[in-house]
Formats: structure tokens, sequence, C-alpha cells
């Protein structure tokens, strides 16, 4: 049988966990008999080359910044690119993108179409062959006020659960959302989990000239840093050797002015690193704090434990799916959080070889290969 992907997720992200899960499970779909095809014209995502060979894409190479300086303000700018697309004299990333996925489509050389992400475009190309939808969280359903109104994740989803023939939730607790927020049948719904990296080769002296707790990803609102910042306010009083390092974009203007008004501004650190960097900060640091109110599924606690980090998380939404019993976990009203940083931190050697013996056992028990696998069963279950 053959599956088709089509560029979505691919033309919205240079990095990003959705983007980066599909590239992980895709290839191993062939040793489970399913062939597949990757509808992209343009892109500039990094996971991308390990899955398409040079030359099927190019980079992207226009934007409405490129138009003339005659237009050079945003919007004037967007708005004559626009024009200049629909009447394809300059076309834009998306307009080729779609434009290739609707030829595959209209193709219909395929069994099973697995769109990237929720714009509905496609239904009109199908012709009564099955789709299958990936939901990683309901983020924007749970956290409305961090969302623009009009949302694709919101708007696409609401288009789409009713009509997609199967619908795959990473953990179950995005499974119960779908229960809850779209009344989903449970039957309806595959949970199939994400896989762990892999920990091969040495890993290199530590990046940070200090020991530091390691903080990934985004930082908004209900990713809780404020809070860790608070709680390492205290914590320093008694160790300031430590410091936390941060992963993704520069720290904001708010984030440093919050830092300068406890005193931390040099104590926390923001570095933008690739892959095998990021896995020696995981491999050095003291552990990996991880905060957040609601995630869909959690991957950095599986890079932590393939990386020989302890993992300090919240109690809430699928990270103790994720986490097992070998994370440590935070109260729900976050009074023990300094105290949990200082019993990481003090952590006697025997107990943390044991902490991340049992993380690297823990993340043993997903793998990519079990993914595709699963997926595999959901695409021959259309047919």
């Amino acid at each position: 049988m053959k599956v088709v992907f089509d560029h979505q997720i691919f033309q919205q992200q240079r990095t990003g966990g959705i983007s980066k899960s599909f590239c992980e499970f895709i290839p191993y779909l062939r040793e489970n008999g399913v062939d597949w095809n990757l509808s992209v014209a343009q892109s500039d995502n990094l996971y991308l080359p390990q899955i398409l060979p040079a030359g099927t894409y190019s980079p992207v190479r226009r934007h409405y910044g490129d138009v003339p300086a005659i237009f050079s303000s945003k919007e004037l700018g967007a708005y004559w690119f626009t024009l200049l697309d629909r009447l394809r004299i300059c076309r834009t990333a998306e307009s080729l993108n779609k434009s290739r996925s609707v030829k595959t489509l209209k193709k219909g050389d395929f069994d099973v179409f697995h769109p990237t992400y929720f714009n509905p475009y496609f239904l009109e190309y199908l012709k009564g062959k099955p789709f299958v939808l990936t939901v990683h969280d309901l983020i924007p359903e749970r956290f409305p006020e961090y969302f623009k109104a009009g949302d694709v994740q919101i708007s696409g989803r609401k288009a789409l659960m009713d009509k997609a023939q199967a619908i795959v939730a990473v953990s179950n607790n995005t499974k119960k959302d779908l229960v809850d927020l779209y009344r989903v049948p449970a039957d309806k719904i595959s949970v199939i989990y994400h896989g762990a990296p892999t920990c091969e080769g040495p890993v290199g002296e530590s990046m940070v000239n200090a020991p530091y707790f390691l903080f990934v990803g985004a930082r908004g609102l209900y990713k809780n840093f404020a809070r860790f910042v608070q709680a390492f306010a205290v914590f320093s009083q008694k160790y300031p050797e430590v410091k936390i390092v941060c992963t993704g974009r520069p720290l904001s203007p708010a984030e440093g002015s919050m830092l300068a008004s406890l005193s931390l501004q040099d104590k926390v650190l923001s570095m933008q690193v690739a892959e095998e960097d990021l896995r020696r900060l995981y491999h050095h640091a003291i552990a990996l704090v991880y905060p957040s109110q609601y995630e869909g599924f959690g991957m950095p606690i599986l890079e932590a434990f393939s990386f020989h980090c302890p993992v300090l998380t919240s109690p809430w939404s699928s990270l103790p799916e994720v986490g097992g019993d070998v994370a440590l976990y935070l109260r729900e009203d976050f009074s023990d959080f300094s105290d949990q940083l200082v019993r990481l931190y003090t952590m006697a050697p025997e107990q943390r070889v044991e902490l991340i013996r049992a993380g690297v056992e823990r993340a043993g028990l997903f793998s990519w290969k079990k993914t595709a696998a699963q997926y595999a069963d959901v695409y021959k279950s259309l047919l």
C-alpha cells in the first residue's frame, strides 16, 4: 500500500517537534509494507534532508521581503507579492507546495492520505480515499488566550475531525482531550507514542563552564519558565555557582527585566544549538527542568533520559505518561520547586547514577520503529 504525506508542517517549521516526528517514523514504514510519498516543493526544514533526496525539493527562495523597495512596508509588500503570486509571476513557497500536493492528490496514486497539519484544502481532491489525522496536542483549545482567533489548529481541526477515517493521538492525555473537547468516539482514536532518540558515540566536554540546569524549547506562559526562575532565585542564594541554560530563542526584553529584578541576569544563558550540541547540553546538565502546565507528549523528557540527564517536571497532562516513575515531579502548587532543585544538585553520586540508568531504560520503551509499525497498522485498517 502507499501513503501520501503533504507539505504543511514542513512549510511552517524550520525546526520543531511535529516535523521532526514525521521525519523520524516515515523512513521505517517500508519495513512494514507501506510505501510513501512526501509532497514538498520548497522547504527550509532542517530534518527533511534525512528522508528526502537532494534535488527533490528546493530551499524557500522567495517571500514578501523580496519585492522591490517601493513596496517595502510589510503589509504593502505582502499585498503585492500575493498579487504577483496569483498572476504566477513570482510564486510563494505556500502556493508551490500546495500546487504540488494537489497535483499528487489528483493523480490518485495512493491508498491513504496523511496531512501533516490542519488546513482542510485537500478534502475536495480525495475522491473518497481515506485520510488519517495526527493530533499532537490541544493546547490552543486548552489555552485560547495564547492564540489568535481563527487559528488554523482550531478551525482546521473542527473541519477535519469528523471527516477523518482515523485519528492518531500522541498520548492518552491527548486522546482524552479529543473525547472531552470534540466528542470524538474513543474507538476512532489510536494512541501512538513518539520514539526516543538513540545515544551513540562520544558526547564531548561540557559547553558551559559551570554546573547548570537545562530548560529546553519555548518559554511561553504555560511553560512556567517564570516559576522556574523564581524558584531558582531562592536556590541560588545558597548555590550561587549554578546557572540556567535555555535553548531556543534569545531571551526577550521582558525576560531580561525579570532576571534583573531577581539579580539573575548573569546566571541565565540562552543558547541556540544544533542537534549534536543539544545532546551535549543534556548530558552535562544537573537536570532538565520541564515544569510545563500542558504538553501533548513531552519529547524533551525522552531526549533527557536518552542522553543521561535526570528530569524534573510537572504532574499534569501527558508528562507522567512519558516520565513514568523515573522523572521527579513537582507538587501541583510548585511549593517544593526550590527544594527539588536542591535535591537534584546535592544528590549522592550513586543515586544519580541509578536515576540516569533508569532513565535510559525508560527511554528504551519508546522507539520510532514501534511508532512506524503502529502507524502502518492504522493505515492498513482503512483498506
